[in-house]
């Protein structure tokens, strides 16, 4: 037993086209024109791998020229005792060992992330676990984001009753639960946690202050008993039994003979009979003549007068559009419109470093960039990629990564012959490479796959629900 090892067999197993309707192998007859079988690639593959499995499960290492390899393998299983872990291949999934009766993990049950309702919960028929959003309907109404669980009672009639528990995973604390009905109706109440209520943090019911704990308030008694020193309200001293204070009429006196010498009161310097100071009039005249040939002081040139000099907002304003003569970014276009030739170009760069120095000139957008470079003692240039691919400029054949690009002359266009149509599968025309488009649906119009790759002349793409193209382009 071997596998396949001469000059044309694929370095990796090929993919496997889609299922098709089980059958027979047949010769074929010419004379009604039945075709014969094709022997694909494929169903050899299955086989001789299917073999070499079996070697592998015994432990034993496929010969060339060895033919009783398939038997020794077999005998060498059954003599020893089939064992779990001997057994190679081995399903990982509940539809590879073929299981229906089970929970996956991520349909609703342990160990899953619950896909969000889209609807209503109390519409889940089955005891699982659910992820609340926008597109769930009967979510609680302080939730916008959160899960929990929904169990299913089995009452036996036509719709189920049971029991939601779920909580918020965002925006607040929210838990609570609900009792649906037959009917699909119940209302979410909402339980109480150590971040809602804390009973340490209540008083029992009581009918005095002391009861509730408060020390901040006077009682009844102590109430009345401190209004007993309080005098009734009165409307002299006398009446409140006040002997330090003058009456109305004692002050009025007093102050009458305290102001007997006094000036009355003025608005003017005169009214007050003062003749040593200046009356405002006198003062502003006095102060005008003074400052009538002297500016105000100011922090502007505009504030003194001045007009012969620009502000710094000016000067700055005439700046900005001026570049370093070190070197600058420009934001906005250049336009050179100059005569010019070689001896005379409209841009130049020059790296006088040293001779053998490199000129550069790059041009790039906001994710990427190439380079334009020549090297000093050459006589060509290089053009040099975002991913540091570099590349000789010859004004002959067009390169790229040292290999010769398509010419109109070169590359196949597609014309009648060189475009086929992929749809329900179709054999392509012997001859040249063929890209291809593939998508493959099952039989009741649900995707099962898509493709795209080159692949030779005379190649079987698709099946009986396949649809897309080929192009012949070499």
């Amino acid at each position: 037993m071997y596998q396949i090892d001469n000059s044309t067999a694929a370095t990796t197993i090929p993919p496997s086209a889609p299922a098709g309707t089980p059958g027979f192998f047949t010769d074929g007859n010419p004379a009604t024109g039945v075709a014969a079988t094709i022997l694909p690639a494929e169903f050899m593959n299955t086989i001789m791998m299917e073999t070499l499995n079996v070697l592998s499960a015994a432990g034993i290492t496929p010969v060339k020229g060895q033919y009783n390899q398939l038997a020794l393998a077999i005998s060498k299983i059954v003599s020893s005792g089939v064992s779990w872990d001997k057994i190679a291949n081995k399903p990982t999934t509940v539809d590879g060992f073929g299981i229906t009766d089970a929970m996956k993990t991520g349909a609703g049950g342990l160990l899953s992330k619950p896909a969000v309702v889209n609807g209503n919960i109390n519409a889940i028929s089955d005891t699982r676990f659910f992820s609340m959003a926008d597109a769930t309907g009967d979510r609680p109404a302080a939730v916008a984001y959160g899960a929990g669980v929904h169990i299913s009672f089995p009452s036996g009639g036509a719709t189920d009753i049971g029991i939601d528990f779920a909580g918020s995973v965002s925006g607040n604390s929210w838990f609570g639960g609900r009792r649906y009905s037959a009917d699909g109706t119940g209302v979410w109440v909402q339980f109480w946690t150590s971040n809602d209520f804390d009973p340490a943090n209540k008083a029992e019911k009581a009918t005095t202050l002391s009861g509730y704990g408060i020390v901040n308030a006077y009682t009844k008694s102590e109430t009345d008993a401190a209004l007993a020193n309080k005098a009734n309200k009165a409307t002299t001293l006398n009446g409140y039994g006040i002997t330090d204070a003058y009456t109305k009429a004692q002050s009025d006196a007093s102050i009458s003979g305290a102001i007997s010498n006094k000036a009355d009161k003025a608005t003017t310097l005169g009214g007050y009979g003062i003749a040593d100071a200046y009356t405002k009039t006198q003062a502003d005249t006095a102060i005008g003549n003074a400052v009538s040939n002297k500016a105000d002081k100011a922090t502007t040139l505009s504030g003194y007068g001045i007009t012969n000099a620009y502000t710094t907002t000016q000067v700055d304003g005439l700046l900005s559009g001026k570049a370093d003569k070190s070197g600058a970014a420009f934001t906005g276009a250049i336009s050179i419109s100059v005569a010019q030739d070689t001896g005379s170009p409209g841009l130049r760069l020059t790296n006088s470093a040293y001779p053998g120095a490199q000129v550069a000139l790059k041009l790039e957008t906001t994710s990427t960039a190439l380079y334009l470079l020549h090297n000093g003692g050459s006589s060509g240039g290089l053009l040099r990629n975002a991913s540091g691919g570099v590349a000789d400029l010859d004004l002959g054949t067009v390169t790229s990564n040292g290999s010769a690009c398509h010419t109109a002359a070169t590359f196949m266009k597609p014309v009648a012959g060189q475009w086929v149509s992929l749809a329900n599968g179709a054999t392509l025309p012997a001859g040249g490479t063929w890209a291809y488009s593939l998508t493959n649906y099952n039989s009741s119009g649900a995707l099962i796959s898509s493709s795209t790759g080159l692949t030779p002349g005379g190649t079987q793409l698709g099946g009986t629900y396949s649809t897309g193209f080929a192009w012949r382009f070499q």
